[in-house]
């Protein structure tokens, strides 16, 4: 008898435990960082267009990013020397929109500067690195900016 009550009592601890671990697992990485919109506009040959993002970054957390320009036309087509990734510390709290040119949104690329006429989007995807101090798996969420477009002069 004693030695049922010890199992219920080790399965009442362990199985709380197990569905807690697996119900963090899937939580997705918006509840650390969330962009509800990414905003870029039309520009002119040899200008920078103009990034604005709105997101709320809900807690504090080690993360990688990766950004890059692509074509409209053809997704596969990544523009040469306008994308960035990086790793950086995200602090928590802040909310609201964010306004930066197009190169410094992307690790400061500079050909984002010198991109030919044509139609694109920018998708940039976050990773958070060590969720719950490591506990759990790395988590990514990635978001895609409008259609912008660049002229000639």
């Amino acid at each position: 008898m004693k030695r049922r009550a010890k199992a219920i009592c080790k399965w009442a601890l362990i199985v709380p435990l197990i569905v807690s671990y697996l119900v963090l697992w899937k939580m997705n990485a918006s509840w650390w960082f969330e962009s509800r919109s990414l905003q870029v506009s039309d520009a002119v040959v040899g200008e920078l267009p103009i990034v604005i993002e709105d997101r709320h970054i809900h807690w504090s957390f080690i993360g990688k990013y990766t950004a890059s320009v692509r074509s409209a036309v053809d997704p596969q087509v990544i523009m040469p020397g306008c994308h960035g990734s990086g790793e950086i510390p995200y602090k928590g709290g802040l909310d609201g929109r964010k306004s930066y040119d197009l190169s410094d949104f992307i690790d400061n690329a500079p050909g984002c500067a010198r991109l030919p006429e044509g139609a694109y989007y920018v998708e940039v995807c976050r990773t958070v690195l060590y969720p719950l101090w490591g506990i759990l798996p790395s988590k990514t969420t990635c978001a895609a900016s409008n259609v912008f477009n660049v002229r000639s002069k």
